[in-house]
């Protein structure tokens, strides 16, 4: 393995350290909080989470100002909590939004998510969550 991407396990695995200790997963593997555009944000014990990428919100508002994504499509692929694609969705008119993992627990933790904003494939804007590994998904 290169230097890279030992560095990337070893700082993923180091997060899912973190949760292992955080009292906010001691009697669930689930917590809630208020993330800016999302309320009430769920997040699963073992999905990458939001509170481990300090600049998470960073492109999804840049791509939603402006009309940017209005009318267009957006895909995430890796999208763990999904917080990238439902706040895309939710704030940047895109016409349709398809989030992807190869996690089983992702996919669940984002739809979880998704139900809660009212989003599926059949709302406005289509929201679409696939599992697989990168771009597999989309080429169903």
């Amino acid at each position: 393995m290169d230097e890279f991407h030992k560095k990337m396990l070893e700082s993923t695995l180091a997060m899912y350290d973190e949760q292992e200790r955080d009292p906010r997963f001691k009697t669930s593997d689930w917590y809630s909080k208020d993330i800016e555009g999302l309320p009430n944000f769920s997040i699963r014990k073992f999905v990458y989470s939001p509170d481990h990428i300090n600049v998470s919100l960073f492109w999804p508002k840049y791509l939603c100002k402006d009309g940017m994504l209005k009318g267009k499509s957006f895909l995430e692929i890796g999208t763990g909590t999904g917080v990238v694609a439902l706040f895309c969705a939710l704030h940047g008119g895109p016409e349709k939004v398809v989030a992807t993992d190869i996690s089983s627990l992702a996919i669940e933790n984002c739809k979880k998510n998704a139900e809660k904003y009212c989003l599926s494939e059949n709302s406005a804007p289509s929201f679409s969550i696939r599992q697989g590994s990168l771009f597999e998904p989309i080429r169903k």
